[in-house]
């Protein structure tokens, strides 16, 4: 008889212990993933930064219009062609190789000079208009672009605006005056 009982003890206390093991574990397991929650929006939040740093970024624009005889011009009649320079900055966390530059020219009245109003590039939840598309080969080192728009519709006299866009993001932007 005492085997048995002892047995039933033995039985009774192996259940309590595995019990007790498995409310253990299960706070333990609650505890970590606790520990890993503000963890995981780190991770976010870096990653979201990282993103943001390796944007590309372009500074000092310039924009000339040109005469038919490519000599400056601020005639609105007398322009044949608009030429927009900028630099990509340097960035050693962008991903180098081929980039797709995109540049808007917006008229005085808000039009997108554009030769196929079809030639659209993906931006905020939305597909815009360009006018100017280049690839450029981005090699994390500064460098300069230049792109030209032949005047072939009318331009109103007035304010203008060049966008320059990249990977999804505005990158740039210039106002110029044509008289």
């Amino acid at each position: 008889k005492t085997g048995i009982i002892s047995l039933k003890e033995n039985e009774d206390v192996y259940q309590m212990a595995k019990k007790k093991t498995e409310a253990e574990l299960l706070q333990e397991n609650k505890e970590l993933k606790e520990q890993i929650k503000p963890l995981e929006e780190e991770k976010k939040n870096l990653s979201d930064k990282v993103t943001l740093a390796s944007q590309l970024d372009a500074t000092g624009f310039v924009v000339s219009t040109k005469n038919k005889r490519g000599k400056a011009t601020n005639k609105v009649k007398e322009a044949t062609q608009i030429a927009i320079g900028f630099t990509i900055v340097k960035n050693i966390t962008a991903q180098t190789g081929d980039r797709t530059i995109y540049v808007r020219i917006m008229k005085p009245d808000g039009d997108v000079l554009t030769k196929d109003a079809s030639k659209t590039f993906p931006y905020a939840n939305a597909r815009l208009e360009y006018s100017i598309k280049k690839v450029i080969e981005y090699t994390g080192e500064e460098q300069g672009v230049t792109v030209f728009w032949d005047v072939e519709e009318f331009l109103p006299a007035g304010t203008f605006t060049a966008s320059v866009f990249a990977d999804g993001v505005m990158i740039g932007e210039k106002n110029f005056t044509l008289e």
